[in-house]
């Protein structure tokens, strides 16, 4: 394998490390936001209903910004997700060029 190919696979692998590391991050991030809305609503709901304390839960800053960042992890796994994709086409297509540029055997 040429070392342009080698260093795309590499690229490829920690794109899809990287991947992982955001898909923790989120599944990390869900159960702190139940964590956090729950500890929110808590608060409210001494001056309001279950129903008031949930629906104004959901828009206290500490949570819309939880889901912000949220967002923005969840945009860049996403752009990792095409690189990743983009890096595995780019590395089927070398080899296979590097498969049709070898001589062929001829059997004597």
């Amino acid at each position: 394998m040429d070392r342009a190919i080698s260093q795309k696979v590499e690229d490829l692998q920690a794109a899809r490390l990287a991947i992982a590391e955001r898909s923790r991050a989120l599944a990390a991030r869900e159960l702190e936001a139940r964590t956090l809305r729950l500890g929110i609503e808590a608060e409210l709901r001494a001056g309001t209903t279950k129903t008031e304390a949930e629906k104004f839960a959901k828009a206290d800053p500490r949570y819309l910004e939880h889901e912000r960042t949220t967002m923005q992890i969840a945009y860049e796994r996403d752009v990792l997700l095409a690189t990743a994709e983009n890096l595995r086409l780019v590395v089927l297509l070398g080899l296979e060029e590097s498969r049709v540029d070898e001589p062929a055997l001829v059997d004597a």
